[in-house]
């Protein structure tokens, strides 16, 4: 395809692709639109920035102005973006109530940040004091590779810039996302051994952490009791105490289970880490360590504890969790978005209520949860993996549940679908071996879902598996007994119709 033979359609008041209010283009447009930026990009090599802008608490602006005056302020902001925000070759659309989306073309990240902070600071100012908004920006292939990922990325970070109140343009820089509050992280080092406790020491330091050392578990115990640990980096071999046993206290306390520990051991065998991964370890670092290893591991749990020190909205943690979990796996970018999006929509066919079909959106997202504490060389192995590695590997459904146990009010039935997933209606599923009116109905779409797209995702040792093949596949696994045969029937339905409506897209924007 000559890539000077893409235009966009130009503004057209009755256009079907057009936002009827603003004059801005619509959802569906942005999503065509989207598809054909990506794939001129992969051939082409030419980035591009997504952008989410959104007016903060847009409700209670209707409220205290009337319907009227929202409107006129979703008019001005339309006006502004098609006059005076972007270059005739971005796009600008309204993709719902109060969300605007924007595709700048052939632009780095830093360009697009200051561009987009002077239309933000525009609006804002043109509009009054009373309206602010906040913007997320994620560039491609910069941030994501595939559409999934970075839609999910765009709307993660977005809900954390809402979350913690602050209207401002974010978005990744060049290297990652700096969250990790460096300044004021305090890091618990307990080793017995003197020149571990100074190199470790040393190198947090210089990387902007503050230091506690304990030689033995019970000095280690007394100093997580008084102080504000953050992370703690534990050598299994102690003298009073092994680190499987300090940290199996430290998990089973409710006021040090959410700090994150990493195990430190010259201990490689898949034994041990099956021994750390049942005493509660965030994650092993062999001796000697790498320093950009234990470091970026380091950043990693912090950034994730403050995630969930910080943020006010549960929603918005569990996204950021599986966005983290979804990065350690490097083949399974965009599953977790995928699952959760089509359970919900089989559960809608199946006249699910509405908590119950939040429960289900939670699970889909949080069903791989326990993967965080997997070791990233069985998650991204390149052959099949042993039977000592398949059982680290069905540990995650516990792991996970172990996580999320302490969110069962706020989880419901979701925390059923994070344990039992793995579950078959002929018993043959883990961890508990559940067989037919045991497994829920929540948990046979998720199974359904899961494997479909396992199925159609590359994986190291396989090509993706076509849609059509894949579906066959999970019918076959129905008529076996292993998967609930209604539910792939509603999975077949669900991508028939989503075919259709597709297909009706295309048409309607190509005419």
């Amino acid at each position: 395809m000559d890539k000077s033979l893409y235009v966009r359609p130009k503004s057209h008041p009755q256009s079907a692709c057009q936002d009827e209010l603003t004059g801005l283009f619509n959802q569906d447009f942005f999503q065509l639109t989207l598809d054909r930026e990506i794939e001129l990009s992969r051939r082409y090599g030419s980035p591009f920035v997504l952008a989410l802008l959104d007016i903060d608490n847009f409700r209670g602006y209707n409220e205290k102005y009337g319907r009227t005056a929202g409107d006129n302020l979703l008019k001005g902001i339309g006006n502004i973006l098609k006059h005076c925000g972007i270059r005739q070759s971005d796009l600008a659309t309204r993709i719902s109530a109060d969300r605007f989306a924007l595709l700048l073309v052939e632009i780095t990240l830093p360009v697009a940040k200051k561009v987009l902070s002077r239309l933000q600071q525009e609006i804002m100012e043109s509009l009054g004091n009373d309206v602010t908004l906040s913007m997320s920006v994620v560039s491609f292939p910069g941030n994501a590779s595939t559409k999934e990922n970075l839609f999910f990325l765009a709307e993660d970070f977005f809900y954390r810039t809402k979350a913690l109140r602050n209207p401002q343009v974010s978005g990744f820089n060049n290297h990652s996302l700096d969250l990790s509050k460096k300044e004021s992280a305090q890091i618990l080092l307990i080793d017995d051994e003197p020149i571990n406790i100074e190199l470790l020491s040393n190198l947090l330091i210089n990387d902007g952490y503050q230091v506690l050392h304990a030689n033995n578990a019970k000095e280690a115990l007394q100093l997580v009791a008084r102080e504000d640990i953050d992370l703690i980096l534990l050598d299994i071999i102690l003298p009073d105490m092994d680190g499987y046993e300090v940290c199996a206290l430290l998990k089973q306390a409710e006021a040090t289970r959410m700090i994150p520990v990493i195990l430190v051991t010259s201990l490689n065998s898949i034994k041990s880490k099956i021994k750390g991964i049942e005493c509660g370890a965030d994650d092993f670092i062999t001796k000697p360590p790498d320093p950009d290893e234990i470091l970026a591991r380091i950043h990693s749990l912090i950034h994730l504890k403050n995630l969930n020190n910080n943020l006010t909205s549960i929603e918005n943690v569990l996204m950021s969790l599986a966005n983290i979990i979804e990065a350690k796996d490097s083949y399974t970018e965009g599953h977790i978005q995928r699952v959760a999006s089509i359970a919900l929509e089989i559960g809608k066919q199946f006249g699910m209520q509405k908590e119950e079909l939040e429960s289900l959106k939670l699970g889909g997202i949080l069903h791989d949860i326990g993967k965080i504490g997997i070791p990233g060389e069985i998650l991204n192995k390149t052959t099949p993996l042993t039977a000592d590695e398949w059982i680290i590997m069905k540990k995650h459904v516990q792991i996970g549940y172990n996580i999320c146990l302490p969110l069962q009010k706020n989880l419901g039935s979701a925390l059923e679908i994070i344990r039992h997933h793995h579950e078959r209606l002929d018993g043959s599923g883990y961890p508990d071996g559940l067989y037919g009116d045991q497994i829920s109905l929540a948990v046979r779409i998720m199974a359904v879902v899961d494997t479909y797209d396992a199925l159609t995702t590359k994986r190291s040792y396989r090509k993706a598996i076509s849609p059509s093949e894949s579906l066959k596949i999970v019918e076959q696994y129905a008529l076996d007994g292993t998967l609930d045969p209604e539910v792939v029937k509603q999975l077949k339905y669900y991508i028939i119709r989503q075919e259709m409506i597709e297909n009706k897209q295309a048409m309607l924007c190509a005419s």
